[in-house]
């Protein structure tokens, strides 16, 4: 029972350590890196960054955005933010243009079929702002990043690893410490 007791003790401190040092590591990408966590919602980008994956996006010009760089974007239409990967770029009209198709694809992005109306350039522009380039991922970490979105849910997370290591902290404060044996000789001294 020991055991058991002891185990389920270092399981909750390494919870609560890998809980705030993966808060604080977010936080100082965010803060001091500028790279901004997005997470994988769709199976496009399959099998590399699959669902539920967080991706780590810096801003760069867009003039440096290179084939096979994995950009985000907002799509003409109606489609969500898209994460895909460029297949080929084109400098018109003074702008930067990028062919993408999501690496579980068969066919580059089309977003014609979005409902794009008028004059189409196939591809998608940043314009004169700059492109947003993953630099890093990890895996399944994403699906906090979707809690994250609510304001109150956003809040509660922050707080939670260190709301986690104070409870631990309280525990091991107040937890009653066993009385030490008192060995013979030092009980033969006192009956005497």
């Amino acid at each position: 029972m020991k055991v058991l007791a002891r185990g389920l003790k270092r399981t909750w401190l390494a919870f609560c350590m890998a809980t705030l040092i993966g808060a604080l590591a977010l936080f100082v990408a965010w803060r001091f890196f500028d790279l901004a966590p997005i997470a994988v919602r769709s199976g496009s980008m399959s099998p590399k960054l699959p669902i539920h994956t967080l991706l780590f996006v810096a801003q760069v010009p867009a003039a440096e955005v290179e084939r096979g760089d994995v950009i985000t974007f907002d799509p003409p239409g109606v489609p969500p933010r898209t994460t895909h990967r460029v297949v080929s770029r084109e400098w018109r009209d003074q702008k930067w243009f990028f062919v993408t198709q999501g690496d579980a694809n068969d066919a580059p992005d089309d977003w014609r079929r979005a409902g794009q109306s008028g004059a189409f350039h196939r591809g998608i522009t940043y314009g004169s702002q700059p492109a947003l380039v993953t630099v890093a991922h990890v895996p399944h970490v994403g699906r906090l990043a979707d809690l994250a979105l609510h304001p109150r849910l956003r809040v509660a997370l922050l707080l939670l690893p260190l709301a986690l290591l104070a409870l631990h902290t309280m525990l091991v404060i107040w937890r009653p410490r066993p009385t030490p044996p008192v060995p013979e000789r030092a009980r033969e001294r006192s009956l005497r």
